[in-house]
């Protein structure tokens, strides 16, 4: 590292200076030294030469300073790594075997763009006419001339992949950032590159007309180069032909909650026809027996039976009392939280069936006669309805977002319950992430592993806008101040970032901040597409589907467009609010239920 700062005249600081004078012991005492001192000049330097890696320099020096084969050693001038020396010479391979077959090949014109004839329909069928006439069709081909357009196409779709891999690695090369896992990852990327550029061509499009020859060609060397495009359109064919025979996220909750309600009323009817068999047989011993100590003791047992004892003593917790009880303490524990989020004015009509819902749970506590305590249970049953307090607010908010969310066909209940679901299945770092990127909060270090921000991505956009070059006037070999500057440029306000880069402009303070201005905002799109990247990869398909936007550019581009009126991101605010606050509670999986099961109320009142 310190033979690269000499090598490009990097500067660095004196007390740098002064740690990497412990070097001057030499190899014979690095014994002597400190490890930690040896850590912590280590963590200086490669903070110094960012953005090339401790791991890249150590890796060409070492090529070009080990001990040359002579005939080896002619190769090096192709690429200072051994992994990249390997791509070229593969890519030799390619051009010579796609020369060879198009130079000395039987191959015609119309051969090569008809294609393989067996993923050609057009060509299989003058292939079967010319057979059953006995003559010969255009693009009829012998073995060795299907081995050699087979040999034709992948070494195209070869050729495609080599250039992406070496145009990679050409710049990992340049800016010192190549990293030794890559190399073995190489292999890996041109294979998939010859088998979607193969793919496409011969498999995917079928291709007709004075186009075809150029198409399927073109597509060859499109399909190497972009091989994940080919990965990405199976996985959405692979998805489409799925979502026939999948059943559809809202309909499989909407489903589990009617069987789990059904479940429960069949219980609750259960235990009234055996509660009305009791009556019956308690009225059966009444009127048999004769003197007032067995009606006594009928009376007893009955009274035993009904409030449960012999349950309680068993440990029993299937008392529909207390199951009641239980799901009014819940359900009252949910709206308060909600209640906590909700604007004064919205939650009046939410506070007053909050307060009558905690009262009719100390009523039923306070009883203690079976009888007045079932009919109680069964109205605090009914006040425990989480669909009544929070339907017509939710169903007011559902509605402001319907407007703008409308011309892009996505459904507003259907996103609000991709928010909440979202918020019962992300980890913190993922959820953070996502709360961060939809309500455009401001940047926090730990939303990106690593920030996209840092001295070549500073320089280069300072290279492109010399306006914002000439006001800053940074040092483009000191590597820790154009990161400082990057860094400050998105997450500073603009009297902070003037105070801090400013003073030395000799312009007016609205010159300056002109002249930044597109720096300021390259810099925090950098992060937006960084984040970006990540949001998408971590939504789980069927929440996709769930929200109804045909792809998660276009939820995002639903999400941003949310934001730019002040009503309808108070009502996406809201949302979030309440849903992260049902995730941070104790019994967060209940109160997101409960709010999904209000949302899907909400849009049946909202969207009839």
């Amino acid at each position: 590292m310190i033979a690269l700062m000499a090598g490009r005249g990097i500067s660095c600081a004196p007390a740098i200076l002064e740690r990497i004078t412990i070097l001057d012991l030499g190899i014979s005492k690095r014994q002597d030294i400190p490890i930690k001192d040896l850590v912590a000049l280590h963590a200086a330097l490669a903070e110094v030469i960012r953005p090339a890696l401790p791991q890249s320099v150590e890796l060409l020096h070492w090529d070009a300073t080990r001990r040359k084969i002579p005939f080896w050693d002619l190769l090096h001038f192709l690429a200072p790594v051994s992994a990249v020396r390997k791509v070229i010479l593969f890519t030799i391979l390619c051009f010579f075997v796609f020369f060879a077959v198009l130079i000395f090949g039987p191959l015609t014109a119309e051969q090569v763009g008809n294609g393989i004839p067996l993923f050609n329909t057009e060509v299989e069928a003058d292939m079967a006419s010319a057979e059953n006439t006995g003559g010969t069709a255009g693009g009829n081909m012998n073995h060795f001339a299907l081995f050699c357009l087979t040999l034709f196409y992948v070494s195209l779709s070869a050729i495609g992949a080599c250039f992406a891999t070496l145009y990679d690695a050409n710049r990992y090369v340049c800016e010192g950032t190549y990293d030794p896992r890559r190399g073995s990852s190489y292999a890996i990327r041109i294979g998939l590159g010859m088998m979607s550029g193969f793919l496409l061509s011969q498999v995917l499009f079928g291709l007709t007309g004075d186009a075809r020859l150029f198409g399927r060609v073109v597509l060859a060397l499109l399909g190497g180069f972009a091989g994940e495009l080919i990965y990405h359109i199976l996985n959405k064919l692979v998805g489409a032909v799925e979502s026939v025979f999948k059943e559809d996220p809202r309909s499989l909750v909407e489903r589990i909650t009617r069987e789990a309600e059904a479940r429960e009323q069949a219980a609750i009817q259960r235990r009234q026809a055996a509660q009305t068999v009791e009556a019956v047989t308690f009225a059966a011993q009444m009127e048999a027996a004769g003197d007032p100590a067995a009606r006594a003791a009928a009376t007893r047992e009955f009274l035993a039976r009904s409030s449960g004892t012999e349950q309680a003593a068993a440990g029993n917790a299937s008392d529909p009392v207390t199951i009641t009880v239980q799901k009014a303490a819940a359900t009252a524990a949910f709206l308060r939280r909600a209640l906590e989020i909700l604007p004064s004015g919205e939650g009046a009509k939410l506070r007053d069936a909050l307060d009558r819902l905690e009262k009719g749970i100390a009523r039923v506590r306070n009883i203690d006669d079976r009888g007045e305590l079932a009919v109680e249970a069964a109205k605090l049953g009914g006040l425990a309805l989480a669909k009544g307090p929070l339907k017509g607010i939710l169903a007011a908010s559902l509605g402001k977002l319907a407007g703008p969310l409308a011309p892009l066909g996505i459904s507003p209940g259907g996103l609000a319950l991709m928010v909440v679901t979202l918020a019962g299945q992300h980890g913190a770092v993922a959820y953070r992430r996502w709360k961060a990127r939809v309500l455009n909060a401001p940047y926090l270090p730990d939303l990106l592993p690593v920030d996209p921000i840092d001295a070549a991505a500073v320089q280069s956009a300072l290279d492109d806008m010399p306006d914002a070059l000439a006001a800053l006037q940074p040092g483009s070999d000191d590597m820790a101040a154009l990161n400082r500057l990057g860094q400050a440029a998105a997450d500073l306000d603009h009297d902070s970032f003037f105070d801090s880069f400013g003073r030395a402009f000799a312009g007016t303070r609205e010159e300056f901040d002109a002249a930044v201005a597109g720096f300021r905002d390259r810099m925090r799109q950098l992060r937006r597409v960084e984040l970006d990247r990540l949001v998408t990869t971590e939504i789980p398909e069927p929440m996709l589907v769930l929200s109804g936007a045909p792809d998660r550019g276009s939820l995002l581009a639903a999400l941003d467009m949310l934001q730019e009126t002040p009503e309808t991101l108070a009502e996406l605010e809201k949302l979030f609010l309440m849903a992260a606050a049902m995730r941070d509670s104790p019994t967060a999986a209940i109160d997101l239920q409960l709010l999904r099961e209000a949302l899907a109320a909400a849009e049946k009142e909202a969207m009839p």
